[in-house]
């Protein structure tokens, strides 16, 4: 089928992962230690940012991370065709588009696993080379500063805000 565009990928990363790992638990969480229902809404949306940029990186490492590192391996997403930030971003240029028609082509038609291999490296390389995986990291830093402008408006104590300085470094920087 055709492929969702960016706003509608942001909007299935929320639902996928944003809502139920970050938004609504600190929500739930802020209003049981009686915060103020509105400080409760600014923390969940600024969970949400974090949530969404958190499985925007989860993409890029199930695309160009090291299998070691990630546990996961980094030819799934693209053999399964799955639509990403990375993979909307790239099917702008017409050499990309190429490279995903490849892999999912060699995929469909049961190609050997050295054309497989070969297919999602050209489309892994064709990715990177267009900006994607770049403009797919950009996006998630400009959700974590996001998150971080709504988090600094919120009355936190110093091992609270400790705690989100460290959980957007590491949704930004983690390998695994």
């Amino acid at each position: 089928g055709e492929h969702p565009p960016t706003e509608r990928i942001l909007t299935m990363e929320r639902l996928k992962t944003a809502g139920y790992t970050f938004e609504e638990p600190l929500r739930a969480g802020a209003l049981l230690a009686g915060a103020a229902p509105a400080h409760a809404d600014a923390l969940a949306e600024a969970g949400a940012l974090l949530g969404i940029a958190y499985q925007v990186i989860d993409d890029v490492l199930g695309t160009t991370g090291d299998p070691e590192r990630t546990g996961k391996a980094d030819d799934a997403d693209l053999r399964e065709g799955k639509a990403t930030l990375i993979t909307a971003h790239g099917r702008r240029d017409p050499r990309v588009r190429a490279a995903l028609e490849r892999v999912t082509r060699a995929e469909r038609e049961g190609a050997d696993l050295a054309e497989l291999a070969e297919a999602v490296h050209e489309a892994r390389e064709a990715l990177v080379a267009a900006g994607s995986v770049a403009h797919a990291t950009d996006v998630a830093a400009d959700l974590v500063d996001r998150a971080r402008v709504l988090l600094d408006g919120l009355p936190l104590g110093p091992a609270e805000r400790a705690e989100f300085v460290a959980t957007c470094h590491h949704i930004l920087h983690r390998e695994a």
